[in-house]
């Protein structure tokens, strides 16, 4: 892959994979996992509200939450996790030797880093919150059933009150 081929594959924004490598990656992951025989999760983190704070703040204050919530997903990551940026708010991250229940304390951390987190914007603290939403890779669940659950549980903590994790059963 020369050089150019491979900037194709990143976000401008926060350097990471971008989503047209997530089906990809994921199918790489599955089959990984099931030829070894171990626990892969995934998990689809969206910044809560984030057209109404780019309204409220300009896009250029939303891109630094972005950056920012890529940087401590990269901070607190493994060398085997992979995270993908998708669409405006997203994040997919892919866990190889994780459980739902482990998958849940990665994901919950990174929301309390995030929560946490002081944006200082026009001289005024903000907070910003995301949810997340995880899947376990389980048997008979193909790749697109893998993301489309991590997806919906996303969907799902944002229906439920936003600011938390939720996952698959």
């Amino acid at each position: 892959m020369t050089t150019n081929d491979k900037n194709n594959h990143l976000c401008p924004l926060t350097g990471l994979l971008n989503c047209g490598k997530l089906q990809q990656i994921v199918t790489k992951e599955v089959a990984l996992a099931r030829n070894s025989g171990t626990a892969l999760s995934l998990i689809m983190i969206d910044i809560d509200h984030l057209d109404l704070f780019n309204k409220t703040y300009g896009y250029a204050q939303g891109d630094k939450v972005l950056v920012r919530l890529s940087e401590i997903i990269k901070a607190n990551k493994r060398a085997d996790d992979t995270i993908v940026r998708c669409h405006s708010a997203d994040f997919a991250i892919t866990l190889r030797d994780t459980n739902l229940s482990q998958a849940y304390l990665f994901a919950q951390r990174i929301l309390d880093i995030v929560e946490n987190e002081i944006f200082i914007v026009a001289g005024k603290e903000v907070k910003v919150t995301a949810s997340a939403g995880i899947s376990e890779l389980s048997k008979g669940m193909d790749v697109e059933k893998f993301l489309k659950a991590a997806d919906a549980t996303l969907r799902y903590a944002k229906h439920c009150g936003r600011n938390r994790v939720k996952g698959t059963l």
